[in-house]
């Protein structure tokens, strides 16, 4: 396909949602022109953040499988709560707004690239 019939607006939007499904991430890492946007910038930040802070809490939820219903109530919680997280930040990178992500979000300013 040619690149010049979708507009600068449709490829950082697409990038920016897709950041949020880690094949947006990649793309970022590999396209020198979208490193430059700030709008993608953002959006692989919290994206970023989504996946470890999930990961994170994932690990230390695996501890608490040994308490059976506690665990499982648990890990289903934040599973959905990260689901959530997700949609929101697809929400804002399809209307192209900058808003962080809620409870996270702030901790995408200590990645610096």
């Amino acid at each position: 396909m040619d690149d010049k019939q979708y507009s600068k607006e449709d490829k950082e939007r697409l990038v920016s949602i897709l950041s949020y499904f880690l094949v947006g991430i990649i793309w970022f890492f590999l396209d020198i022109n979208i490193q430059k946007n700030n709008f993608v910038k953002f959006h692989v930040k919290q994206a970023i953040v989504l996946i470890i802070v999930s990961l994170i809490v994932s690990v230390i939820f695996d501890f608490f499988i040994f308490i059976p219903i506690l665990g499982i109530i648990l890990s289903y919680i934040a599973s959905l709560l990260f689901f959530i997280l997700g949609i929101i930040g697809i929400y804002n990178a399809a209307l192209l707004k900058e808003k962080e992500l809620p409870i996270i979000g702030t901790y995408a300013s200590f990645l610096k690239f």
